[in-house]
């Protein structure tokens, strides 16, 4: 019997906020759990940390510039092929609950049953904003008899973009627990398990627009931190030495939001962490769902996120860019069954890799897709209780951006992150050992006891960097 197929996205969702990633404070006990029973991939990376080329990436096997969504908002390249058309072929109904973020917003792509919700802000899109079902629920159900225009203007962002950086990335919380939109999420997950009658196994991507910021939300997960006692990362005073990637990218970014002073910094990583255990808790309502419904061990439970999230590292907030806080992401896989103990794999993977994962369990032979263009492999050899990590690569690569003039480009191999970007038309790099420098602090790139390491991870980058720059839309 092929398993169901249940995938839960978080939103720039920094790699080493969770419990079973050995943050000492963060409170994520439902995902923990799951770790306990399934695989967690210590070194997973995203193809592309930004949103929108993330997803359809994650979607299609491709890197952004083999599927045209090379940034936030674009289609598609026409024909192209989803892991839901494929799963539908093997006999999967798709389910949709929550953030998608693919163009036209009003598109099926291959969702039998889709309860859409991007984003409540419209400075993101209108287009989104216009077509949430979880606005929808707002209007008819607790904002039923309240103005809506007014209800809108409270939620919406635009009008502090720009006017209010910190306001803008902490927003305001108008809404109660059981109103806010992780819990919308969480709840029509379940419903949509508890409601489920079909025999056919079902894919179901339950996404979450959090803890992407604004990092509002409601009681009590809004003073579960204390922001005394969060600590900021040894980078965060830290000046960007022999960076020229950072130069080009993060200066800038760094200057303004050092201005915020440390206190405002620990006030939005104590929300940005309550917004977390928020979600972790709305998870937990699904799990229950699944095992209330008798299904939970016949299904494979996939929990990752698109990117991370800065949170303070080196001063910054958000994504990005090429640094472990925004391109590595959380990522682990119960199988059908689960395992009997947890198992940790330490060799390099990108969730990229969940579309031949999801095509391999379903039955599919994904190595029929074009592999000139699909660079996703399956890890289905990991989630075994004696994972066969020979069959894994143990490498791999992230792009982000528009335009092969100031794109960014990332190639891990064991220890070493390699990561490039052009200057005045001209490359230039930062190599780091993360193994003995996790905090990626000391460019290693070209020094003297670092030239073979360099010139070989250089030559494997500027290679790929080469073939994704020739496919651009």
């Amino acid at each position: 019997m092929q398993p169901n197929i249940l995938l839960i996205f978080t939103d720039q969702h920094r790699f080493d906020c969770l419990g079973a990633m050995g943050d000492p404070l963060i409170k994520t006990p439902n995902l923990d759990k799951l770790a306990e029973q399934g695989v967690v991939f210590d070194n997973a990376y995203c193809p592309s940390p930004v949103c929108g080329p993330s997803r359809a990436s994650i979607f299609t096997g491709e890197y952004p510039s083999a599927n045209g969504v090379i940034k936030n908002h674009l289609p598609f390249n026409r024909g192209k092929i989803l892991l839901t058309d494929i799963l539908a072929q093997q006999g999967y109904y798709n389910a949709l609950v929550g953030k998608l973020h693919f163009i036209p917003v009003i598109g099926r792509f291959g969702f039998h049953y889709k309860m859409l919700h991007d984003s409540p802000h419209d400075i993101y899109s209108e287009a989104e904003l216009k077509y949430s079902e979880y606005i929808k629920y707002l209007k008819e159900g607790p904002y039923k008899n309240a103005d809506h225009e007014q209800l809108l203007h409270d939620l919406r962002e635009s009008e502090t973009a720009g006017t209010n950086d910190f306001f803008f990335w902490m927003g305001k919380n108008i809404l109660s627990e059981e109103e806010h939109e992780a819990s919308w999420n969480g709840r029509e997950a379940a419903r949509f398990i508890d409601n489920y009658q079909d025999e056919a196994p079902f894919f179901l991507n339950v996404s979450f627009f959090g803890p992407h910021h604004p990092y509002a939300i409601p009681e009590p997960w809004s003073s579960l931190y204390d922001p005394d006692e969060i600590e900021l990362p040894e980078t965060f005073r830290r000046e960007a030495e022999n960076r020229p990637v950072f130069d080009c990218k993060k200066s800038k970014m760094r200057e303004e939001r050092m201005k915020w002073g440390e206190r405002k910094y620990r006030q939005m990583v104590a929300s940005y962490y309550g917004y977390v255990s928020m979600i972790d808790h709305n998870i937990g309502r699904i799990m229950d769902s699944l095992q209330k419904k008798g299904v939970f061990d016949n299904t494979m439970i996939i929990f990752t996120s698109d990117h991370g999230d800065h949170i303070g590292d080196f001063g910054l907030t958000g994504k990005g860019d090429m640094y472990d806080s925004s391109a590595k992401v959380p990522f682990i896989i119960k199988p059908p069954g689960g395992l009997k103990k947890s198992v940790r794999v330490n060799k390099v993977v990108n969730n990229l890799d969940v579309f031949a994962t999801c095509c391999d369990i379903a039955g599919y032979d994904f190595y029929d897709i074009d592999q000139e263009l699909n660079e996703s492999n399956s890890l289905l050899p990991c989630l075994r209780e004696n994972p066969e990590l020979d069959q894994i690569p143990g490498e791999t690569y992230s792009i982000h951006g528009a335009s092969p003039k100031n794109n960014q480009v990332m190639y891990r191999q064991g220890n070493l992150v390699l990561m490039a970007t052009s200057r005045e038309d001209e490359p230039v790099y930062e190599l780091y050992d993360v193994a003995q420098d996790p905090m990626e602090l000391d460019n290693l790139f070209m020094l003297p006891d670092w030239e073979k390491e360099s010139a070989e991870m250089k030559n494997k980058l500027d290679t790929w960097w080469r073939k994704q720059n020739s496919r651009y839309p």
